[in-house]
């Protein structure tokens, strides 16, 4: 999920369009031989089906996201914030989203491994 606040006092990065970009973590799953293979290891892990993201690594190694504490590398992107980010040290919790001691932002329970 979000690992950084979004509100544009130091967290969030302007794209240069003056919009806050997000930068968004998520751990990997070990090698599967298929991708229908991570795929399950994601769900299995408590991950949404919607939020599961795929790597092929190459023809033989897929990994999937994964919502355990550790993992087998990490999958880093930027996204435009969309307003479930912290905003002044509250969440949307009506989203699910709680807010991280460790980060000091917002993400899905399941992501946070303090809050």
């Amino acid at each position: 999920e979000v690992p950084v606040p979004c509100d544009g006092a130091g967290g969030g990065k302007a794209d240069g369009k003056g919009d806050s970009v997000c930068k968004v973590t998520n751990k990997l799953s070990k090698c599967m031989p298929t991708e229908k293979g991570a795929f399950t290891q994601c769900l299995l892990s408590g991950m949404p089906p919607e939020e599961c993201i795929i790597v092929t690594v190459d023809k033989k190694c897929y990994k999937g996201t994964t919502a355990y504490s550790t993992g087998f590398g990490r999958l880093t992107w930027y996204t435009k914030c969309d307003g479930d980010e912290d905003k002044g040290g509250k969440c949307n919790t009506a989203g699910g989203m709680v807010l991280c001691k460790d980060c000091n932002c917002c993400k899905h329970k399941h992501f946070c491994s303090s809050y």
